[in-house]
């Protein structure tokens, strides 16, 4: 069987983790995503930065299974903890998906598939949790709100892509293995600064309305550094599980 893998992420800063462990062949630019061409440890690959959120998501996905002729796909990159107990840089490895309007779906993977995921996260000694991520439209900032939506849905993680990925294959009807882990950005008792005024679709930073917010709020500066920290550790955790991983296909 001729594989190829489908390596989805939202942001620049997410491709990064990625990208230096490809050896690229070519690069596609879509609608408001970018496609590189590669392999990893001599699997083929495409590395897909999809954009921010559940439309880009859907975009991205939808003209991947429609394209190209792809036999597993990974949902990654960064998320949020719900459950207490998930720290900065831990893996939430879902086995359910929960939409915001309410929908669910269990995930079960091949046994094979399974046993190198395990594998992986033990060489690499990755701390990681299983349960349900719910996919929302927007950021979950404030810890009260992460309490809240942890309580209704019972999901261990939030995330902004994940779910319409996962139906992109279900309303394709073709095979596709999907894997759906994901990187804690914010633990659960985090505040994080709002970034939706000084950061677009694509991820990048708005220099103007960045200094804006700040003027307008001095304290963003620091809270800004220590976001910028910890999505540090997210990647690191990010970037070493997927040499892990491809290593031991």
């Amino acid at each position: 069987m001729n594989e190829l893998w489908a390596i989805v992420v939202a942001l620049p800063h997410e491709r990064q983790a990625v990208l230096p462990q490809m050896s690229v062949r070519a690069r596609i630019r879509g609608l408001g995503f970018k496609i590189w061409e590669g392999e990893i440890a001599q699997r083929k690959v495409l590395l897909v930065q999809s954009g921010l959120g559940i439309t880009s998501a859907k975009i991205a996905g939808n003209f991947l299974v429609e394209h190209f002729p792809i036999t597993h796909l990974i949902a990654t990159g960064y998320c949020g903890a719900l459950h207490k107990n998930l720290k900065t840089g831990d893996a939430v490895w879902a086995d359910s998906l929960r939409s915001e309007s309410d929908e669910s779906f269990l995930l079960s993977e091949e046994s094979a598939l399974k046993n190198v995921v395990e594998k992986s996260f033990k060489i690499c000694s990755q701390d990681y949790q299983r349960g349900t991520l719910i996919t929302r439209q927007n950021a979950v900032n404030r810890s009260k709100d992460k309490k809240s939506l942890a309580e209704s849905t019972g999901a261990i993680a939030v995330d902004m892509e994940t779910y319409p990925l996962f139906q992109s294959i279900q309303t394709s009807g073709k095979k596709i293995a999907f894997l759906s882990l994901r990187f804690v950005l914010d633990a659960a008792d985090d505040e994080l600064a709002p970034t939706d005024d000084f950061v677009g679709q694509n991820g990048h930073v708005k220099p103007l309305n960045l200094v804006k917010q700040v003027i307008k709020r001095p304290p963003l500066i620091l809270e800004l550094q220590g976001m910028g920290h910890k999505a540090s550790r997210a990647r690191e955790a990010l970037s070493r599980w997927v040499g892990c991983f491809f290593k031991n296909l």
